[in-house]
């Protein structure tokens, strides 16, 4: 094998490299491969880190580019020989991309340097490398000071931070992503002040949690309260959480927060009293900070521990601890009321390993109440929850067809030959997968279907294969063509009105995969595993769709959309847009907030964007307060037309002060967009605040991302600007009797009297 000369290199850099040394004597012949090839010049630039003279650092670095040029055409000299006789080709594969990145990055060519990173990073053959050359390559682009670099880095290593890193790896990340988010614009952000309340040591938990929630975009503000203070913080309402005013406060608690086990000579009654006793501690705190703060809680559950003196008959017995956290962990669910959501730490506890998890070590040493490995895993739960309360969690998932439905190509195999159902372990993979896919869609996820293909045969295994478990009338959206996969994705989120943020896109192909995060960085496009019979774990793991609230709208959701669909093919029979809307016959239901619907409410408070003036976000506490308090409005508007029922689809919040009124909170689902329903709808609370006696009525639109939509409501309904910041932001109010409504008339209003 040729060896490498490099003395003429070798002498300017004698005054820094002492002979012996190991990288001395790779200068002076010793025979090099690739996977020596890294190591090398990681050593060379650890050198040159060390030395702070400013004539030596050029010196070296000079060398240094004179050694990566020469390694480089060596290196593709001798490559198909290296591969035979030295390393795999995967190895000399990985080695070869690390070096050419690291070639590219002591030259400062970032993007070449990013190009061969994320080749290498895709074909994740070993995770050393990936951390490594994050790490190294992350520090790279910030010293570049490459804004769209820095944007594209930034999203690229975030799907790198998922819940399987250890937790020294995940601080690493940390301090970068920290340090990448402070030199990107503010207004990308999603800020949220979050609380986190332990009885056991959580400082290990932050820089974790800070770490996940800016994968996600999420800038956080957080306050940890003082080791197992959690009940003087709550109970003080000068304590430093009530000064803080978080969004949301996390309840970390574990099984060691119970105060009352059983007794083996406690009757079965007894246990039922402790572990009612138990629950009502908690559901009074839970009242505590909820009367004071209007936050939204995340409660912990117990982790059951592994070990119990009654063995294996501890799940029947009232009296043994692992049956008695059951049964509490089972109240407290029974017992959670608005505003709390309940984390399943136990179930989180078993995900991690319950051997693993518990650490008698870490618990007397230090009060940290499970392994420091198993934090990742925790903070993205947390963070997935989060996600859910603020209305961030993915709403939509866009499939491919052959080999992600189904084993097969069916164009090329016939219909009967593809790969489903039982009798073949590929087969029984995807009807699981496509079992787990329906189950989502009846709990509120929109499935379409993106494919490749003739739709005729596309649709075949739906009509023609029995063993199928989804069908037809289970996707949304049908898109089956010969076009660019994510021009058809583009087309789905019209047809929706949902943002490219919102989809999921799952599909077997590494290509169509890199062809839609390239066309759409939006678009979420996770690494699908190479075996079908990992599908279905995998996407739950991803906890892509986490929900905080639950309401019959979520069970309706694909047919709300199938419904759009006929909608929008009348709509182009139609002659112009006024025979269109009489055509639909629809009725609104206006009415104002009650218990019943808060649920709802909620929901549609916290994940709306595209028509939310203001994106206010309240929690279910504070909108009971609004329908308690007689000096606000609070409507919702559900409508019905010829097609089927929307359900509830539109609420507004006005302030009434003395003779003026201030629309607090005006939102609407984008199922109902371009149906004229908020022209109905103001003039419905125009005609309830004149009776009122509310002489001028106020608005306010606050610009995000997602809302621009709305920028011209308040014009098109008759008001005026009376101020506007270099943000965007603008206020707008007209009196009462001058406001000129769009009068539409094609939705007749039903509704009960309001007082």
């Amino acid at each position: 094998m040729e060896k490498i000369k490099l003395e003429d290199i070798l002498v300017s850099l004698e005054r820094i490299i002492r002979p012996g040394d190991f990288t001395y004597q790779f200068l002076q012949g010793i025979e090099m491969d690739a996977p020596l090839v890294g190591n090398f010049i990681s050593k060379l630039c650890e050198i040159q880190a060390m030395r702070k003279e400013p004539t030596v650092k050029k010196e070296i670095e000079d060398s240094l580019l004179k050694i990566f040029n020469f390694l480089y055409e060596w290196n593709q000299s001798i490559a198909f020989e290296m591969e035979n006789v030295v390393c795999s080709k995967r190895e000399w594969e990985e080695n070869n991309l690390f070096l050419l990145a690291e070639i590219n990055k002591a030259k400062k060519n970032f993007l070449k340097a990013i190009h061969y990173f994320e080749l290498l990073f895709r074909k994740s053959y070993l995770y050393k490398y990936n951390k490594e050359a994050l790490f190294s390559f992350t520090q790279c682009v910030l010293d570049s000071n490459d804004e769209n670099l820095l944007r594209k880095t930034f999203r690229f290593i975030s799907g790198f931070i998922n819940d399987e890193i250890d937790y020294v790896t995940a601080l690493t990340f940390s301090q970068l992503f920290r340090e990448m988010v402070r030199r990107l614009p503010i207004s990308d952000r999603i800020k949220i002040k979050l609380a986190i309340l332990g009885s056991f040591t959580t400082t290990q938990i932050v820089p974790v949690l800070e770490l996940f929630c800016l994968k996600e975009n999420i800038y956080p503000e957080i306050y940890e309260a003082p080791f197992n203070q959690y009940e003087q913080e709550i109970i003080n309402s000068n304590s430093s959480l009530y000064n803080f005013k978080p969004d949301i406060v996390i309840f970390a608690v574990t099984y060691r927060d119970i105060f009352e086990y059983p007794q083996i000579s406690d009757e079965n009654s007894m246990v039922l009293d402790k572990v009612n006793r138990t629950v009502e501690r908690w559901i009074s705190l839970w009242r505590l900070c909820r009367d004071k703060l209007g936050t939204v809680i995340i409660q912990h559950n117990f982790d059951i521990p592994e070990e119990d003196y009654f063995g294996n008959i501890s799940r029947v017995l009232y009296q043994a601890r692992r049956s008695f956290l059951h049964k509490v962990n089972i109240a407290l669910a029974e017992a959670v009321k608005e505003g709390v959501i309940l984390l399943d730490f136990d179930h989180i506890s078993a995900l991690f390993g319950k051997r693993r998890w518990f650490s008698n070590k870490y618990w007397y040493f230090s009060k940290q109440a499970f392994n420091l490995d198993a934090i990742p895993l925790l903070c993205s739960h947390y963070v997935a929850t989060v996600k859910a309360i603020k209305g961030l969690a993915k709403k939509c998932l866009i499939l491919d067809l052959d080999n992600t439905l189904w084993g097969g190509v069916v164009a090329d195999e016939g219909v009967e030959e593809i790969k489903i159902g039982q009798g073949d372990p590929i087969g029984e993979a995807f009807q699981d997968f496509q079992r787990y896919l329906k189950q989502l869609k009846e709990r509120g996820v929109i499935l379409c279907v993106v494919s490749k293909n003739n739709e005729s045969i596309a649709k075949e295994p739906f009509v023609k294969r029995k063993e199928m478990i989804l069908g037809l009338e289970d996707f949304a959206v049908f898109i089956a063509n010969w076009e660019d996969k994510a021009q058809n994705i583009k087309r789905i989120s019209k047809i929706l009105n949902l943002g490219l943020d919102s989809f999921v896109f799952i599909d077997d192909s590494p290509v169509e995969r890199e062809m839609v995060r390239q066309s759409l960085p939006a678009v979420c496009v996770p690494e699908l595993p190479n075996e079908p019979c990992e599908y279905r774990s995998f996407l739950d793991r991803q906890l892509y769709f986490e929900m905080a609230f639950y309401s019959k709208e979520d069970l309706n959701r694909t047919q709300f959309y199938q419904a759009n669909l006929k909608r929008e093919e009348l709509k182009e029979q139609m002659p112009d847009l006024i025979t269109f809307y009489k055509s639909l016959e629809m009725i609104a239901n206006i009415l104002p907030f009650s218990l019943s619907k808060l649920g709802r409410i909620t929901q549609l408070v916290n994940k709306t964007n595209q028509f939310n003036l203001t994106t206010k976000r309240y929690s279910e506490v504070q909108l009971k307060e609004f329908m308690e308090n007689p000096n606000i409005g609070s409507f919702y508007l559900e409508l019905k037309d010829k097609f089927g029922d929307n359900g509830l689809v539109s609420i507004m919040i006005i302030r009434i002060e003395n003779e003026e009124a201030f629309i607090d909170t005006w939102l609407m689902s984008c199922r109902v967009f371009g149906r004229t329903v908020e022209n109905t709808f103001l003039d419905f609370v125009v005609n309830w605040l004149k009776e009122k006696r509310v002489k001028k009525i106020k608005g306010q639109y606050i610009p995000t991302q997602k809302n621009g939509y709305v920028k011209d409501l308040y014009v098109k309904m008759g008001f005026k600007k009376v101020k506007e910041f270099e943000n965007g932001e603008s206020f707008w109010e007209e009196e009462i009797d001058k406001l000129n409504i769009p009068d539409v008339g094609f939705i007749r209003v039903v509704t009960e009297d309001i007082k």
